[in-house]
């Protein structure tokens, strides 16, 4: 995968939080986004308390870049309050990466919209 930022490789090749929170307080299951051509699902699952959040796993059906983001995504926001976590945008994990890979900014936008569904008043 010659062109791809390491960070990027590295959260693909190895990546961390995967699985379920065994005591979820929130969670997104089997998140889209339409219109996209994607077909990833996404899960995110989170253990909250007192407004931190304590725990948070990802699984689904994902591409290379969906898996990187929500790996990336999921380091970043351990023991982080709801009202950071909710400022994370497309932005900042381009940033760690550095570039976005063509083709892949999909994986980004993925990832944080179902963490924020997850963390939102409704749930889902």
């Amino acid at each position: 995968m010659d062109g791809y930022p390491e960070v990027y490789l590295d959260h693909f090749q190895y990546p961390r939080w995967v699985g379920q929170v065994e005591n979820t307080t929130h969670h997104s299951v089997n998140h889209v986004l339409p219109g996209t051509g994607c077909f990833d699902q996404l899960e995110i699952t989170l253990c909250v308390h007192d407004d931190i959040v304590e725990e948070a796993r990802f699984r689904g059906r994902l591409c290379s870049g969906s898996v990187a983001a929500a790996s990336l995504l999921m380091t970043m926001i351990q023991n982080k309050s709801i009202s950071e976590i909710m400022k994370i945008n497309k932005a900042d994990l381009a940033n760690i990466w550095s570039f976005i890979p063509t083709g892949k900014d999909h994986s980004i936008e993925l990832a944080i919209s179902t963490l924020h569904s997850a963390l939102s008043p409704t749930g889902n």
